[in-house]
């Protein structure tokens, strides 16, 4: 069996491993994590930096794992020893991180990304992060929600969760093995090969159908481990001569490099992720063979080498700080010089948490036995975890508290001519959890639950059987007419049916680029026809926003002209949408009326006539200017609610407020 497979795992970044190390692999670790914070700093991208750690994490725990088999002392206790090594390598640094990030997010970030961050916070220490992220990529509300502080952590938590698992799987088969008298390394690379392939699949297959949920999934991601246990396996038994070890080392540093240069991020994870994972593993595979012009030269040089013990405190670090400085700047993207202070300030956290906890505090750990030291790692978290969840809680119950409160006037007060009593006490929902007022409208009975994001969801509220049926089509723009249609729907006695799918307009499929959305455009209309409705309401124009742009929905009149032909159609005026959050800007400023906009800057009356002259017979477009503003302000906050979740979408309680108002249209439109 080869050096690579007999000295320990050191698996990037996931922790610093033993002293014994393959300096090559050392370079290769910071020239990974030195990508990674580059491209996140300045670039924005996809560097392929993670996915070579994914697949180092895979080479090294197969190797372990395959030395326990053949071997014949994979027991249950080697087990232990494995999640004992693992917790005691990256809880401690992981709670160091969340702990202070969490004191950061207090102190820097708004109120309304505080509740977000425990629930971030917890999911990390907790290693399922990739799981709560795939949940919210495939939000039906395509929500516009502030980065998050922790969401770089997928990566770790899709590497615990492999860890976890893994040695297991080996466990049960050695167990097998025993049972039938085969080899039980065989046995376990026959599995490692079938999971590896379906993993891939699955991975080209999602990354095609929703590209942001296949990126977080642990099913699409998994093949890249898988990747490398195999390379594990053929490394054990085989390495390349010298020309060949010089080809491979040079060509998986470029290919490397050239990663992020030359696939686009919304290629990944799929086929495109394949580039930087086999360029880690063919550095690997060369190893020191490449002779005098190898590239393990280079990647073994000091400069590159020594600073590999940083990458997984560097990899903790820099996200959270480069999110508080994209949060206090309003930046998109770091500048030159506040990029260099992001790196520099995490490099800093980076070198006192290796000092503190690696220095001391590891040794320290793994100088006990194995189920002492695991213990003695969650013991360390525990601090962590019950502050978030303390504080997540007292947010919780904050946030529903004030949704219990009496009733505020909301989109009243935007009339001159209702009075409305004086509102005392903060504006409502609480800014910790502004999308809280949201009726819950995908947990409704007959809700479709499919995971496949081309499905048309049907959902039921309002009054059952009826005499009239509504049903809302569209997007996040068009469901926000769904919570005052429910408003209403006891008194004019509807039922009230939405099919909705976030980023996803009505529009002609025929036209559409984006695969599931094409999908879903093709299945709804026939599912809407099925439901023989009284009257369809959708958002018909878009870009409401400050400096003009608004213009009829793209690609929509076809299926428009093919609705309205048997039903009618109320089309509705998007709503406002804004650069900086409205919210946000309120709990950032003495003056809440800056926060807002003038509506001449927002809405064109020549705009509207265009759009209405273009529409077909059938349809009747709604001018909703007067559920988000009054004669002279579109507020950000007014009679007692705020008006908007995120920069784009109003909240539950303020698009409640509106029913007098979609009352008032559905009257003048169907005669309701």
């Amino acid at each position: 069996m080869s050096t690579a497979l007999q000295e320990r795992p050191s698996p990037p970044p996931t922790a610093t491993g033993p002293p014994a190390r393959r300096q090559e692999v050392e370079g290769l670790r910071t020239l990974a994590i030195g990508l990674v914070v580059g491209y996140h700093v300045w670039v924005g991208g996809v560097s392929g930096g993670v996915d070579v750690f994914l697949a180092l994490t895979g080479f090294f725990l197969a190797g372990s794992v395959l030395r326990r088999l053949e071997q014949g002392t994979m027991t249950p206790r080697a087990v232990v020893e494995a999640w004992s090594r693992f917790l005691v390598r990256v809880l401690p640094p992981i709670a160091l991180t969340v702990a202070g990030t969490l004191v950061a997010v207090r102190l820097l970030l708004p109120a309304t990304q505080w509740l977000d961050a425990t629930r971030g916070a917890l999911a990390s220490i907790g290693m399922v992060q990739n799981v709560r992220l795939g949940d919210q990529a495939v939000d039906y509300l395509a929500r516009g929600d502030a980065l998050s502080p922790f969401q770089h952590l997928w990566s770790t938590s899709l590497q615990g969760q492999v860890t976890l698992v893994l040695p297991v799987l080996a466990l049960v088969v050695a167990l097998g093995a025993r049972a039938t008298g085969a080899r039980a390394g065989r046995c376990l690379v026959a599995v490692l090969l079938a999971l590896t392939a379906a993993s891939f699949v699955r991975s080209v297959q999602l990354t095609a159908l929703d590209q942001p949920a296949a990126y977080f999934a642990g099913g699409a991601r998994a093949w890249e481990l898988g990747a490398g246990a195999l390379a594990a396996v053929v490394l054990a038994r085989w390495r390349p001569g010298t020309a060949g070890a010089l080809v491979l080392g040079w060509a998986g540093v470029l290919g490397l490099l050239a990663t992020g240069v030359l696939i686009p991020p919304t290629s990944f994870p799929g086929v495109a992720a394949a580039l930087p994972v086999l360029s880690g593993l063919a550095v690997v595979a060369a190893a020191h063979h490449g002779g005098r012009g190898g590239a393990h030269r280079l990647l073994s040089a000091p400069v590159l080498a020594r600073p590999a013990p940083l990458s997984f405190p560097l990899y903790l670090w820099h996200w959270p700080v480069l999110v508080a400085y994209l949060s206090l700047t309003g930046r998109q993207t770091a500048s030159l010089l506040g990029g260099a202070a992001v790196v520099a300030l995490s490099v800093a956290l980076a070198v006192l948490t290796h000092l503190l906890l690696d220095g001391r505090l590891v040794p320290a750990l793994r100088a006990r036995s194995a189920v002492a030291a695991g213990l003695a790692a969650l013991a360390l978290v525990l601090p962590v975890v019950g502050g978030a969840a303390a504080w997540g809680a007292w947010m919780q119950h904050r946030v529903q508290e004030a949704l219990a409160a009496d009733a505020r006037p909301g989109a009243l007060a935007l009339d001159p001519r209702t009075l409305v009593p004086e509102v005392e006490g903060p504006p409502l929902p609480d800014p910790t959890d502004l999308w809280a007022s949201w009726p819950d409208l995908l947990e409704r009975p007959g809700c479709s639950a499919d995971d496949l994001p081309d499905e048309v969801r049907t959902c039921w509220g309002g009054v059952e059987g009826a005499a009239r049926r509504v049903v809302v089509v569209g997007d996040s723009h068009s469901v926000q007419w769904v919570p005052p249609l429910l408003e209403v729907a006891v008194d004019l006695d509807l039922e009230v049916v939405w099919m909705t799918r976030g980023g996803c307009r009505l529009q002609d499929a025929d036209q559409v680029e984006d695969p599931e959305c094409r999908a879903w455009n093709e299945r709804v209309l026939g599912a809407v026809g099925e439901l023989d409705p009284d009257l369809l309401v959708t958002t018909v124009t878009s870009q409401v926003r400050v400096g003009g742009g608004e213009e009829l929905a793209p690609r929509l009149l076809p299926p428009l002209r093919e609705v309205a032909a048997s039903v009618p159609v109320m089309g509705m005026r998007d709503s406002p949408r804004y650069d900086e959050a409205p919210t946000e800007c309120l709990l950032t400023t003495d003056d809440p009326v800056s926060c807002g906009a003038d509506p001449a800057d927002l809405y064109s009356p020549e705009v509207l006539e265009e759009v209405r002259a273009q529409l077909p017979e059938g349809v009747r477009l709604v001018d909703t200017r007067d559920y988000f503003c009054s004669e002279d302000r579109c507020p950000a906050v007014a009679g007692g609610l705020f008006v908007y979740s995120d920069d784009n979408h109003a909240t539950g309680l303020w698009m409640e407020s509106t029913r007098h108002l979609l009352r008032r249209d559905l009257a003048e439109v169907v005669g309701w």
